[in-house]
């Protein structure tokens, strides 16, 4: 049902202007899903894409082998350019030494587990708003040398927060960077280890459907006009 001023009118009928006054008019049960067909069809291909505007920056270090520090030494990387390097550079977002994590300003926020240790992720965690972000991590007791842990971050840039994370490993006194990413749509998560984007596939079922309607719909206004 829908309203219009104080009287309501069921959705078969449409409110028409003609000649400056509103008149009622019916549509049969055919128009009806006609209507529905493109309509539902044209919100899932919006609804596409506005998916396919998010964009997921990924950056492998050094074809997967990874940069080390140096003992009690830095390395340093960008998420913007994706650039990394040995070596303590504080022009980049982040500082990974073999003692701490150092996010170079109030923008680049690294995820805490408790106090000043650093929080670590497994594969497929989430990054968002949920977790607690500070500035320098100044220990890091929780990372292994397993290659499957991961941190994650707040970025913030044009004022507004992104997240990404980095995949690490730590043994003794020496860190490796093996890759990161981060989310160039703002406000949306990304989970630890995700480097794509994943296509709506219910959407993209949904929209074969409705684009069906149409070719259908389509074929019988020609046989009405062939008739």
């Amino acid at each position: 049902m829908k309203t219009c001023g104080f009287q309501t009118f069921p959705f078969s009928q449409l409110l028409v202007a003609s000649h400056g006054e509103l008149q009622v008019k019916t549509m049969n049960k055919n128009k009806i899903k006609n209507y529905t067909i493109l309509a539902g069809s044209v919100g899932i291909i919006g609804g596409i894409v506005h998916q396919a505007d998010a964009t997921i920056s990924h950056t492998t270090v050094n074809g997967g082998t990874g940069l080390a520090t140096t003992p009690y030494g830095y390395l340093s990387f960008d998420f913007d350019t994706g650039a990394y390097k040995s070596g303590n550079d504080t022009t980049y977002d982040v500082r990974f030494g073999s003692t701490s994590i150092n996010g170079n300003n109030s923008d680049n926020l690294v995820a805490y587990f408790s106090g000043s240790d650093s929080k670590i992720l497994a594969s497929g965690e989430t990054i968002d708003g949920s977790l607690t972000f500070k500035q320098l991590s100044n220990t890091d007791s929780h990372i292994t040398n397993s290659g499957t842990d991961y941190l994650g971050f707040s970025i913030t840039r044009s004022s507004q927060t992104h997240y990404g994370w980095a995949r690490v490993s730590r043994n003794g006194n020496v860190k490796t960077l093996f890759e990161f990413a981060w989310n160039q749509t703002a406000g949306e998560a990304i989970n630890a280890g995700q480097t794509v984007v994943p296509e709506p596939a219910e959407s993209v079922v949904m929209m074969a459907a409705g684009a069906a309607g149409l070719v259908a719909l389509r074929k019988r206004r020609n046989i009405k006009k062939t008739a």
